[in-house]
C-alpha cells in the first residue's frame, strides 16, 4: 500500500516522518539549556497568536498549530532529559 500523498511525491509513512523529526530531536539535543528555553518562548509566543488567529478565522495553515504544539513537546522533552 502506497502513502497517501505519493501521487504528489511526498512519502508521508510514519517511518519516514520519524525519521525526519528523529534529526530535529538530536539537533536539539546539542543546544544548551538556556536555548532550548528560549526556542520553547519564542514557539509558545507564535502557538498563541496562532490561536488567536484561528478564533478570528484569519489562520492560513490550521496545521501549524499542530506542528508548533508537538514541537513545544520536543523541546521540553529534551529539556526534561538535561536536568535529570
Amino acid at each position: 500500500m502506497q502513502p497517501r500523498n505519493s501521487l504528489l511525491g511526498q512519502d508521508l509513512s510514519p517511518e519516514r516522518q520519524a525519521r525526519k523529526h528523529m534529526l530535529k530531536v538530536e539537533e536539539l539535543r546539542n543546544l544548551t539549556k538556556q536555548e532550548l528555553g528560549e526556542k520553547a518562548v519564542a514557539l509558545k509566543k507564535s502557538l498563541y497568536e496562532m490561536r488567536v488567529q484561528k478564533a478570528t478565522g484569519r489562520v492560513e495553515k490550521p496545521g501549524k498549530i499542530r506542528e508548533a504544539r508537538r514541537e513545544i513537546a520536543r523541546i521540553l522533552t529534551v529539556l526534561n532529559e538535561k536536568e535529570g
